[in-house]
């Protein structure tokens, strides 16, 4: 199932704890390019088919990487990409 534009980086603004969908999408792009920079074959090409298609177009047309991205470097990404923002105050603290 495809995902569409605008559900799409509402979840980035609401997870990524962003301010405006400028952000979001600007957060967006630059993790799907690194991302596609070290995903190679089917799993790069079934996250494409489930993001909107000018996202899809970042992840399978990304920077080269100088090496595939291990297992436990992706995971590194994912909680480096899960901490607070420096300087930025979740709601309602």
């Amino acid at each position: 199932m495809v995902m569409r534009w605008e559900a799409f980086l509402h979840q980035v603004k609401e997870r990524g704890d962003y301010e405006t969908t400028r952000e979001a999408e600007r957060a967006a792009r630059t993790v799907l390019a690194l991302l596609g920079a070290h995903l190679v074959g089917e799993v790069r090409a079934e996250l494409a088919a489930r993001l909107p298609e000018s996202l899809a177009l970042v992840l399978l047309n990304p920077l080269q990487a100088r090496e595939p991205l291990s297992p436990s470097g992706s995971s590194g990404l994912l909680r480096h990409g899960s901490r607070e923002p420096p300087n930025r105050p979740r709601p309602g603290t």
